[in-house]
C-alpha cells in the first residue's frame, strides 16, 4: 500500500516574474491545490523577446518531466481501501434488504451504481494511462502529431496590452495571454430559520447566510501565446487555452447599498443586508506553467508570412491546438506539471476494484435468486 500523489503535499510556490527590459510585467502566478509552479521558473529579464522560438540560456525548465520523470501510482492506497470497503458496505446492506423482504430492488440499485461507477473510472483510468504512457516530449523535438508537452507561457509577438477589467483603467490586469472577467451585482444577508424536533415543533432559530447575483455584463479575449520548455518555443492556438477557464487572476467587492433597488427584497426575518458591485477576472497569464496534451499541426503560410518566419527554425512552423485524429489521444490542459496533472492517478485495480465488485457480487445474488 502506497500513498497517491495527491496526498504528498507537494509544495507549490507563488512566483513574481518581475519586470522585463522594457517594463514589461504579469501577475504573480498563485499557487493553488494541485496547480503551479513546484520549481522557481525563468523571470521575464531572462526571456528572449528578439528571438523567442531559440533555447535559453540555461535550457530545460527544471520541473520538465524528462527531469523529474513520470509518476507511478501505489497498487494500493488507502483512500482505495476505504472506498472498497464503501463499496462492500453497500453490497452487505442490499444483501440485508433482499433477505428481509426477497425483493432484488436493493441489488438491482447496487448493480446499477456499480456499472455508472465502472463507466466513469474507466474513462479516468485511460485518461491516466494514456498521458502517463506518453512521454513529455520537449518542445524542440516536437513532431506533427498527438504531443503531451510542458512550458511556460510567454508572448508569441509583442507584450500583451493590458486589460481593463468593465473598461476602468483602475482595474488594469497586465500580462493577460487568455482572460474572461464578469460584473455582477452581489447580494448577502443572513435569514432566521426555525428548528423543529421530530414530531415538527419549532425548538428555536438560527441565523443562515444567504447570497444572489445578477449578472450584469462580461467580455473575454486572448493575445497571441508560445509554450517555451527551455529547449524552445511554439505557437499555442487560442483553443488550447479555453479548454480551461484558468484561475482566479484577482477580484474586486465594492459595497453599495443602493442596489438592493435593482432586486427583490428578501422576506422573513433577515439581518446584515449587504450589496456589492463584484467584478472578477479568470485566464492565463504570462509565465503561468501550462501542461497539455493535444496534437502539433503546421502554422497556415499566411500566419508565418504576416511574422516573417526564419523558416529554418521548425519549432517556428508549428503550432500547439486541438486539432487532430490520433486513436485515444486525450486532449487536456493543466496549469502545472505532470506531476501535478496526474495527482489523482490511482492504479487501475485501486481505481476500478469497488466497482468491479458492486457489479460482481450484485450479478452473483441474481444469478443465485433466479
Amino acid at each position: 500500500m502506497g500513498r497517491s500523489l495527491n496526498e504528498l503535499g507537494l509544495k507549490k510556490k507563488s512566483i513574481s516574474f518581475g519586470t522585463g527590459p522594457n517594463g514589461e510585467k504579469t501577475q504573480r502566478s498563485k499557487a493553488q491545490d494541485g496547480e503551479g509552479w513546484i520549481c522557481k521558473p525563468p523571470k521575464i529579464k531572462s526571456w528572449n523577446f528578439d528571438n523567442p522560438y531559440e533555447e535559453d540560456e540555461q535550457g530545460l525548465l527544471i520541473e520538465h518531466p524528462q527531469n523529474t520523470g513520470t509518476p507511478i501510482p501505489a497498487m494500493f492506497t488507502l483512500r482505495s481501501i476505504i472506498r472498497l470497503l464503501q463499496s462492500l458496505f453497500f453490497v452487505v446492506m442490499a444483501v440485508l434488504i433482499f433477505n428481509q423482504s426477497a425483493n432484488l430492488s436493493a441489488i438491482y440499485f447496487v448493480l446499477f451504481m456499480g456499472i455508472l461507477s465502472f463507466i466513469f473510472r474507466y474513462r479516468e483510468v485511460r485518461k491516466w494511462r494514456s498521458m502517463s504512457d506518453l512521454p513529455t516530449s520537449t518542445i524542440r523535438s516536437v513532431a506533427v502529431g498527438a504531443v503531451e508537452v510542458f512550458g511556460q507561457l510567454r508572448p508569441l509577438k509583442t507584450w500583451p496590452e493590458a486589460v481593463l477589467v468593465n473598461n476602468d483603467p483602475d482595474m488594469a490586469v497586465q500580462g493577460m495571454g487568455a482572460w474572461s472577467w464578469s460584473y455582477a451585482y452581489l447580494f448577502e444577508w443572513e435569514e432566521s430559520v426555525a428548528e423543529t424536533d421530530n414530531e415538527g415543533n419549532v425548538i428555536g432559530y438560527r441565523w443562515e447566510s444567504r447570497s444572489s447575483s445578477y449578472h450584469v455584463r462580461d467580455d473575454s479575449g486572448n493575445w497571441p501565446t508560445l509554450l517555451h520548455d527551455g529547449t524552445a518555443g511554439m505557437a499555442l492556438n487560442p483553443k488550447l487555452l479555453t479548454l480551461e477557464k484558468g484561475r482566479l487572476v484577482k477580484d474586486w467587492k465594492i459595497s453599495d447599498p443602493g442596489l438592493w433597488s435593482h432586486a427583490s427584497q428578501p422576506s422573513g426575518d433577515v439581518r446584515n443586508m449587504n450589496a456589492y458591485h463584484y467584478l472578477s477576472i479568470h485566464g492565463w497569464s504570462m509565465g503561468d506553467p501550462f501542461f497539455a496534451s493535444c496534437y502539433a499541426f503546421p502554422r497556415p503560410d499566411k500566419e508565418l508570412n504576416a511574422e516573417q518566419i526564419d523558416r529554418s527554425i521548425g519549432t517556428a512552423l508549428l503550432e500547439l491546438t486541438t486539432t487532430g485524429n490520433a486513436r485515444g489521444h486525450p486532449i487536456s490542459v493543466h496549469r502545472g506539471t505532470e506531476i501535478l496533472a496526474l495527482r489523482d492517478m490511482e492504479s487501475g485495480i485501486s481505481a476500478l476494484a469497488p466497482s468491479l465488485s458492486m457489479v460482481i457480487i450484485s450479478v452473483l445474488i441474481l444469478l443465485a435468486g433466479i
